[in-house]
């Protein structure tokens, strides 16, 4: 059976899988398994309420991420020309929904043993955007600003269950090798 998908979406990137206790999860698929344990314990959830709220739980990635770098460019002030730079930030967050069948032991008529994740849905959503070298940047009075020396400075991601508008994280995945 299929279970509900949430309105909450985040992003996905190709980095190693995660495991956290019964939850294993690639996030350059979408793809893993949440044991019924992990979203009871999220939840605080007994077994008759995971039993009876099961399919309304959703599932979704999030991914935050910090990069800095240099703009440079020149400021004319009384006919002379000066370089200059400055450090700039910006932060993405990306946001999908990640699709899943509740599974259960086949050996007990409807005993939920957790979620078999099968992929992302198509709704991947960005908001902001990662500086690059040679992207355009303000500064001075000439226009010509250009991003150099990029670096990522920071970087989240986490794969939460989602019930009823309340979203938990489950497992964080490591940075991006």
């Amino acid at each position: 059976m299929k279970f509900k998908q949430c309105a909450v979406v985040l992003g996905a990137a190709a980095f190693a899988a995660a495991v956290v206790a019964a939850v294993t999860f690639d996030p350059a698929t979408g793809k893993g398994f949440v044991g019924k344990g992990d979203v009871q314990t999220a939840f605080g959830w007994s077994n008759a309420q995971l039993q009876s709220n099961a399919k309304n739980v959703g599932f979704t990635f999030s991914q935050h991420e910090q990069y800095t770098g240099t703009c440079t460019f020149t400021v004319e002030t009384g006919g002379v020309r000066n370089r200059q730079t400055k450090s700039v930030t910006s932060t993405r967050v990306k946001n999908v929904n990640v699709s899943g069948d509740v599974g259960y032991d086949v050996r007990v008529r409807n005993q939920i043993t957790g979620y078999n994740l099968t992929g992302y849905q198509n709704n991947l959503t960005v908001i902001g955007v990662a500086l690059q070298n040679g992207d355009p940047c303000e500064g001075g009075n000439v226009g010509d600003g250009i991003i150099s020396d990029v670096v990522q400075t920071g970087y989240q991601a986490a794969l939460n269950a989602v019930y009823n508008g309340t979203s938990v994280r489950l497992a964080w995945p490591p940075a991006p090798i």
